[in-house]
């Protein structure tokens, strides 16, 4: 598989996304852990190859109320183009995730202190169980060790939140040594793209 190596600021390209960009194997699956999961290890599960994204076999369900921190961390360093999500529009679906790149020190107390890179709604309602693809501000995003996803639907309601499949997509260099942590904060500026290969509305845009 032929891979561009971000060397340099991503951002300077047009937004691209194919198949081809999944971060799948570039991620240690053994390692990923998930707060609050009803079911141990369905972190991990969910965390699917593009070709089994509709496969509902594995499915992470929140414990005890509407929040999930998944932690995802890389074999090597990421430059992150865009995030993949499929839920089902059944009312178990998150409202909303937030990005924090490279911490490893997130809680569900410390994740309402820290501000996140970016927030992206999920729009439930009309989005059946399509994926959904969330184009990322790619030059917030370099040099990832790992990268935090908070789930939550803060609608009142504690009933538990499903996820059926995430993806990544990005681009990948091996660790040589140890890696290189860098820690990024901005707003988001929202941006419009098109995707090729999933539902051409399921494109979203982070929230201002």
């Amino acid at each position: 598989m032929s891979r561009h190596q971000c060397t340099h600021d991503c951002s300077e390209h047009a937004f691209e996304s194919s198949p081809s960009d999944s971060l799948y194997n570039c991620i240690d699956l053994d390692k990923v852990f998930v707060l609050n999961e009803g079911e141990e290890s369905a972190g991990s599960k969910v965390i699917k190859p593009w070709d089994k994204r509709y496969d509902d076999t594995d499915i992470l369900k929140s414990d005890v109320d509407d929040q999930l921190i998944i932690h995802i961390p890389f074999t090597g360093s990421v430059c992150l183009k865009s995030i993949l999500v499929r839920v089902f529009s059944d009312g178990s679906a998150p409202q909303s995730v937030s990005l924090f790149p490279n911490r490893t020190d997130l809680d569900f107390e410390s994740v309402d202190e820290r501000k996140p890179t970016e927030t992206f709604q999920l729009p439930v309602e009309g989005a059946g169980s399509d994926v959904l693809e969330f184009p990322v501000k790619t030059r917030l995003y370099q040099n990832m060790a790992n990268l935090n996803l908070f789930f939550r639907r803060d609608d009142g309601d504690d009933e538990p939140v499903e996820i059926a499949f995430i993806g990544l997509r990005g681009t990948f260099i091996p660790f040589k040594g140890n890696p290189i942590i860098t820690l990024y904060e901005a707003a988001p500026r929202p941006t419009s793209h098109k995707l090729h290969g999933v539902n051409l509305e399921n494109r979203f845009n982070a929230l201002s």
